[in-house]
């Protein structure tokens, strides 16, 4: 886990996670912004979206540590967190759509 931390601590924004069940908590997350995403439905359309990478675990801290998202407790099916889209904005709340990548000290999510 000390990768992680360095990781996170070194390139990591504080976001909050809203889990579908549960209390928002703050978490550390590294955010690749404006990933251009195929609209399905549209011919040659883009959207963009976020992935942003957490730390493998559950934490109902709210205090000086920051915790991050467990793989048992992730929904895709109404998770959210809330981080500026774009540097020096105003945080945005965005549903969590998918997991991309999972290893036992890392989460790679999809944000819509």
């Amino acid at each position: 886990m000390a990768d992680v931390e360095l990781f996170l601590n070194t390139y990591g924004e504080e976001g909050i996670y809203h889990p579908k069940t549960g209390n928002p908590r703050r978490i550390l997350m590294v955010i690749d912004r404006n990933v251009p995403t195929p609209i399905v439905e549209v011919v040659a359309g883009m959207r963009v979206q976020a992935n942003i990478h957490v730390a493998n675990r559950e934490t109902d801290k709210d205090d000086d540590d920051y915790g991050g998202i467990g793989s048992a407790e992730f929904d895709s099916g109404g998770d959210k967190v809330s981080f500026p889209l774009r540097l020096g904005r105003e945080s945005q709340t965005r549903p969590i759509i998918g997991l991309l990548e999972q290893d036992d000290e890392m989460l790679t999510l999809e944000v819509g």
